[in-house]
C-alpha cells in the first residue's frame, strides 16, 4: 500500500510539474490562395488533431483548437488530415513564449494519389549522407523523376540525413516543393549530434521529432 501511495504521490508532481504552461489557440484551415494566412471565406477543418508534445485536442465545428501548454513546451504541431497536404514544414510551429495564437493552412493533396478506398503507395528512403561523396544531388533527380512517374501520397526519410551536414543540407535538396510530393523527415542514431539534447540541431530545421499525419484510412 506504501509503495502505491508513493507512486501516485511522485505521479502527481510529475503531471502538475508538466502542465505548467501558457494555453495556445488557433484553427486549421484550407489555405486556399497559399500565402500561409487564414483570409475571410476560407474553408476551415473540424476534426483535426492537435499537440503541444503533451497534449492533444481536435479542432471543434468552426475549425478553432484550444491546448493548454506545458513548461519546456517546443512546438505546435496538427496531425495533417487524409486528403491534406501542407508546404515543407507547415505542419507545425515553433513554440514562442509569450506568442498565443497559431493557426495552420492546409491544401487539398494533388489527385491521383490516395484511392477511393483509401490505398495508395509512398517512398521510404534512408541513410543517405549526402556530404560523402561529389554530385550528391543526382540520386535526388532520379528520385523526384521515379515520384512523378508512381504519384506516391509522400516521400519519408528514416533517419541518417546524416550529421551537420547533412543535416543543415538536406532540407534544401529535398523537400515538398522540389519534388512535387509531400515530404517527411524523422531522426536517426546519426542525427543526433549536437546541443542542449540531441534532436536539438534535428529540431531547429525540421521540426518536432515525434508528429503524424493521416493518409488514406491508416
Amino acid at each position: 500500500m506504501r509503495t502505491n501511495i508513493q507512486l501516485l504521490i511522485g505521479l502527481c508532481l510529475t503531471l502538475g510539474t508538466v502542465q505548467v504552461g501558457a494555453a495556445v489557440t488557433g484553427r486549421v484551415f484550407v489555405d486556399s490562395n497559399r500565402n500561409g494566412i487564414y483570409d475571410n471565406g476560407e474553408r476551415t477543418l473540424k476534426g483535426v488533431s492537435l499537440s503541444d508534445g503533451w497534449h492533444v485536442t481536435s479542432t471543434d465545428a468552426s475549425g478553432m483548437y484550444s491546448l493548454e501548454g506545458f513548461e519546456g513546451m517546443r512546438f505546435v504541431f496538427i496531425t495533417t488530415p487524409s486528403g491534406y497536404m501542407t508546404q515543407q514544414g507547415g505542419y507545425y510551429r515553433h513554440y514562442d513564449n509569450g506568442v498565443g495564437k497559431y493557426d495552420f493552412g492546409v491544401e487539398p493533396m494533388p489527385a491521383g494519389r490516395i484511392g477511393k478506398d483509401g490505398s495508395h503507395s509512398f517512398i521510404q528512403i534512408s541513410d543517405t549522407e549526402i556530404f560523402n561523396e561529389p554530385g550528391y544531388t543526382r540520386w535526388r533527380d532520379d528520385l523526384r523523376d521515379y515520384a512523378n512517374s508512381e504519384h506516391p501520397a509522400f516521400i519519408v526519410h528514416t533517419g541518417d540525413i546524416c550529421y551537420d551536414r547533412g543535416l543543415k543540407e538536406h532540407i534544401k535538396i529535398m523537400n515538398t516543393a522540389n519534388m512535387n510530393t509531400p515530404v517527411f523527415y524523422m531522426l536517426g542514431n546519426h542525427d543526433l549530434v549536437k546541443g542542449k539534447y540531441g534532436e536539438e540541431l534535428f529540431e531547429s530545421i525540421y521540426g518536432p521529432s515525434w508528429y503524424s499525419f493521416n493518409v488514406g484510412n491508416t
